[in-house]
Formats: structure tokens, sequence, C-alpha cells
């Protein structure tokens, strides 16, 4: 059993599932039918991951926590905040969800280039999360244009 290797997969795992469970409360607070839907597609994207993850983690022997991590509630908590007080609830979602994309497409990508012993597994799951992100990305540009 490689503690490192469970560590870091288990950091991902926590990350991926927090961040599917943002984009399914942002979905929920939106306006937009169009971009709950994207959102809850999003989630979906995220929930395939988070399984791979898990599974990743069960053949390496680690264990799995089924809650959310205190971060991630935070981060929750304070994105529903910031969607309630905007001026346009759709945009600050598109905006939270768009930075916590790049935070997890970042993880991935260091454990990909610096973890030889998960880059395999990363290098699957990146061009995934590639998309998820580049589709945040397009509509942070249609924010701003």
């Amino acid at each position: 059993m490689d503690r490192t290797a469970i560590r870091s997969l288990s950091q991902l795992l926590r990350r991926a599932s927090d961040d599917r469970e943002l984009y399914l409360k942002a979905a929920s607070m939106v306006s937009e039918p169009g971009l709950r839907a994207v959102f809850t597609e999003m989630a979906a994207t995220l929930a395939v991951t988070v399984g791979e993850l898990r599974r990743e983690v069960e053949a390496r022997g680690g264990s799995i926590t089924t809650q959310a991590s205190l971060a991630g509630r935070q981060r929750a908590l304070m994105a529903a905040w910031r969607m309630r007080l905007a001026g346009n609830p759709d945009n600050a979602g598109i905006a939270l969800l768009e930075r916590a994309e790049n935070r997890l497409l970042r993880h991935f990508e260091a454990i990909a280039k610096n973890d030889p012993a998960l880059a395999a597994l990363a290098c699957r799951l990146l061009p995934r999360l590639r998309a998820v992100h580049l589709d945040m990305s397009t509509l942070v540009h249609g924010l701003r244009g």
C-alpha cells in the first residue's frame, strides 16, 4: 500500500466531490434553465471522475470518506451567499464555478506532472476535466463579451 499515493488520491477525490456538490448547489440556485442543465451535466461529469478516483483508492487499499470536507462545505456556503447577494446570481455562479474548476484542473495537472505513481490515472481523467473547464471558461468569456 502506497500511503503517499492514497493520500494524493484522497485529496483529489475530496476536491472533485466537493466541486460536484458545488455544481449541484449552483444548479439549484440559478434562474436560467439552460445554465441549470449545464451545471447539472458538469456535476454528472465530476461524479464519473469521483467514481474512478474511489475505485483507485480502494484498489490501492485505502479507505474512502463519504463526508464532504470542511473546506468544501465552507466553499459551498460562501458560494451560496455570494450568489444570493449578487445582482445576477447566474453570473456569480458561473464565475465561482470557473474558479473552482480551475483549481481542480491545476491540482490534477500537478499530479500528472509530479507524481509518477498517479500520472497515468491523472492523464486519463484530465481530458474530461479540461472539457468541463473549457465549457466554464466559455461561459465566463460570454459574461465579459
